[in-house]
């Protein structure tokens, strides 16, 4: 992971950190997975994600959403979405998408409202800037957020971090990526487990390297007069 990502990443957790309640509008894509996790990370325990259930959402996304969340224990819900409703959204014009998305928003606002969110975001990323994408216009007309495009990470790189171990050292370092971490990760395969999704695993890969570098300080043991944390904890 270069200099110019790590930034990129710190700003997105500074943005994140900065929010007291975060309704997360989550799909079970990478880029809305992957901002749930970092939204997690940032402020455990204050974070919902919710996914709208409807008609026009394939069932596989549906069911990579649920598998997503669990293995990560997301806190995570389902709302239902009347788009289908709408002649508007029926009639599959060039803006379908902001009434596909004024949809989804006005039912997440009432949520945020009635729960006491603070804030609302979504997955779009800096890619997502020079495209016509109308839903933008109904984000910005619900004031959701979008902290992947305010931390300016395009999807490649949101999919590089999505993938990477490094979250895991960001959550038991401080500070983090010094030049005393020793912090290289090497990713190798057996071909012993079935194929998995490479979120689902660079994110299990965060999780153990967090653990693992946790683990490792509880069996430390004191070196050239340094203490261990055993030693401290006495």
């Amino acid at each position: 992971m270069n200099t110019e990502l790590r930034a990129k990443e710190a700003r997105l957790h500074a943005l994140l950190g900065e929010m007291d309640s975060i309704v997360v509008a989550y799909s079970g894509g990478v880029d809305s997975a992957y901002l749930a996790y970092a939204a997690m990370t940032a402020r455990p325990g204050r974070v919902l994600c919710v996914t709208a259930d409807s008609p026009s959402y394939p069932r596989r996304h549906r069911e990579l959403a649920v598998r997503i969340a669990e293995e990560f224990e997301f806190p995570h819900e389902f709302v239902n979405t009347a788009e289908m409703d709408r002649p508007e959204y029926r009639a599959n014009a060039g803006d379908r998408c902001y009434h596909c998305k004024t949809e989804l928003y006005s039912v997440l606002a009432a949520l945020k409202d009635d729960r006491q969110f603070a804030v609302i975001v979504d997955g779009n990323n800096a890619d997502d800037r020079g495209d016509y994408r109308p839903g933008r216009q109904a984000a910005r007309e619900f004031g959701v957020r979008s902290p992947l495009d305010e931390a300016d990470l395009t999807k490649a790189e949101c999919a590089i971090v999505a993938k990477m171990a490094h979250a895991g050292m960001a959550r038991a370092v401080d500070p983090v990526h010094s030049s005393a971490d020793g912090d290289v990760v090497f990713t190798l395969a057996t071909g012993a487990a079935p194929r998995v999704e490479p979120l689902i695993a660079g994110v299990v890969a965060a999780a153990l390297t967090s653990e693992a570098i946790r683990d490792s300080c509880r069996r430390a043991e004191a070196v050239a007069g340094i203490p261990s944390l055993a030693d401290l904890e006495r």
